[in-house]
């Protein structure tokens, strides 16, 4: 199977499992730091694991898993518990951007339509898809996390 959708609901339900492989629910509660583990876990498990002609619709469905939570959260707070929805996208991105040039058009798009929708105000306009852009968005985000909190 080479679905996107499949690979964005695998990459959240080894997410969860993660958390009992990597001895989380040993604890009171789960830290940050755990749920950053947690998605380094589900998504390695994933791309190690992985045929590489499914690789790239198995990376499409993490990031756009993850930018499902970002569109549920758009102020992009944290609860204490989980990091910013930012933060966890950009970390996959980080992993796989130079593997294809899609994945920047995908992140890039995911964030202006997350603007628009939104009305986030001050977005950066005018984006292409490009390295370049996803600093202006990673620079953007930055401030925009400070006005949040």
């Amino acid at each position: 199977i080479n679905r996107i959708d499949y690979f964005g609901i695998c990459f959240i339900l080894l997410h969860e499992a993660s958390h009992f492989s990597l001895g989380h629910m040993d604890k009171e509660s789960c830290t940050i730091q755990d749920e950053i583990d947690a998605d380094s876990s589900s998504f390695w498990s994933i791309y190690s694991d992985i045929p590489e002609d499914k690789r790239f619709s198995a990376n499409c469905g993490v990031l756009c898993a993850l930018f499902s939570l970002l569109y549920l959260n758009p102020t992009i707070e944290s609860d204490k518990n989980h990091p910013a929805e930012d933060d966890r996208i950009l970390s996959v991105y980080e992993y796989i951007e130079n593997d294809n040039p899609k994945y920047t058009v995908l992140l890039v798009q995911f964030f202006i339509y997350w603007a628009k929708f939104y009305h986030i105000e001050s977005f950066p306009t005018d984006l292409q898809n490009t390295k370049d852009s996803v600093d202006k968005i990673k620079d953007f985000l930055a401030e925009y996390k400070k006005t949040k909190a």
